[in-house]
Parts: C-alpha cells; sequence; structure tokens
C-alpha cells in the first residue's frame, strides 16, 4: 500500500516537472521571438514620417536646383539673342549707310559742279531762259537729296565742330567771334545723323590785334 503511495507520488512530481519544464521552454521562446522582432521591425509610426520628410526636402531641393540652373540658362540664351540681333541690326545699318555713301559722294561731287556752274552763269548774266532751266535742274537735284534723307550742312557764322567740320585755316575777323566759321569752303553733307563729308571752313581768329598791343608783346 505504501509502495503504491510512493508511485502515485513520483508520477506526480513527473508530471509537475514536465509541466514546469514546458513552460520554461515556452517563456524563452517567447523572449527570443520577441528579441528577434524587435530586431527586423522596421522603424516606428514616430520616424517613419520624419525620414520620409527629409527625402522630400532633398528631392525639392534638388528639382529647385535644376530650375536655377535651367532658368539662368535660359536668361543667357535671352541675352544672347537680344545681342546678336542688335548686332545684325547694327551691321545691317552700317552696310546700308556705306553704301549710300559711296553712291551719294558721286552725286554730291556732281550736285557741287552743278551749284558752282549756275553760281557762275549768274554772276555773268546769262540768258534768263537758260539760267531758268538751270535754276529748276538745281531744285530738281535739291528734291533728289532730300528724298535721300540728304542734307547740306553751311555752317557760316556758326560755332566749330571739329565733328562736322573740318577747318582748313585761320583768320582775323573783325565781325565774326573767335571760334566760328568764317568762311565755308566747301559744303558738307550728312544723312540722317552721320555725315557724309565734313564741311571744308576757314575759322575766325577773332579781331586782330592792335598795332600797339603787337609792339608791347
Amino acid at each position: 500500500m505504501k509502495t503504491q503511495k510512493t508511485c502515485d507520488l513520483s508520477m506526480k512530481i513527473f508530471e509537475w516537472f514536465q509541466i514546469m519544464t514546458a513552460e520554461e521552454v515556452a517563456e524563452t521562446k517567447s523572449h527570443e521571438t520577441a528579441e528577434i522582432s524587435e530586431k527586423t521591425t522596421p522603424p516606428t509610426d514616430a520616424t517613419a514620417p520624419q525620414a520620409e520628410q527629409d527625402d522630400a526636402s532633398k528631392k525639392i531641393a534638388d528639382l529647385e536646383a535644376q530650375l536655377n540652373e535651367w532658368r539662368d540658362k535660359c536668361f543667357r540664351a535671352v541675352a544672347e539673342l537680344d545681342n546678336a540681333r542688335k548686332r545684325f541690326t547694327k551691321e545691317k545699318e552700317d552696310v546700308r549707310f556705306h553704301t549710300t555713301q559711296i553712291i551719294c559722294l558721286h552725286i554730291i561731287e556732281l550736285f557741287d559742279s552743278f551749284k558752282m556752274g549756275l553760281d557762275s552763269a549768274e554772276k555773268q548774266k546769262t540768258d534768263p531762259k537758260v539760267l531758268e532751266g538751270f535754276q529748276m535742274i538745281f531744285r530738281q537735284f535739291q528734291a533728289q537729296l532730300k528724298l535721300l534723307k540728304i542734307e547740306e550742312l553751311n555752317p557760316l557764322n556758326e560755332t566749330f565742330d571739329p565733328h562736322f567740320h573740318d577747318a582748313v585755316s585761320h583768320a582775323f575777323s573783325d565781325t565774326v567771334p573767335e571760334d566760328h566759321v568764317l568762311q565755308v569752303v566747301r559744303c558738307g553733307y550728312k544723312c540722317g545723323d552721320r555725315l557724309l563729308r565734313a564741311a571744308s571752313v576757314i575759322i575766325s581768329k577773332g579781331k586782330a590785334p592792335q598795332a600797339e598791343e603787337v609792339a608791347q608783346k
């Protein structure tokens, strides 16, 4: 009887030991699973948005840098195109002016010769009918020069301007102030604002010094 009780007690102890062992194993596995889960689990919801925000900010910064680069290239291209257009326009105007200058200078020479002939005819009291014909041709010359926007420069008594006048000599004058045009030897011409031919002039030196002033010097 005693032996039976002892066997029953041993069996209960063995069963209890098995239960305790199973619980310890299960608890150990639970701890290991938790540790593995902590290592493999992605960042929590608190860190994920921050990482996404940083990535988005970097992309925006890159796009802004590219935009600024292309904007700068666009501005440069527009500026270069505008400069090329202005340069082309200026070159075209220069070519047109030089072509006009070459042609008109020959016409101006003929006009000067004709004007000198007309002045001579007027002084020699040529037949009025012949003189009237010359005058009519002269007016036609003037009209054609006006159509070509060619203006005569006759700066008599005007202030000497080295940009439009060519001084051939100087002379004293009691009536014309110093540094003014005393006499026009040959008229000049300009087309618009550009000079075709400078006027050849004699410049006044002002009044001649008195004999006493010369003696004092």
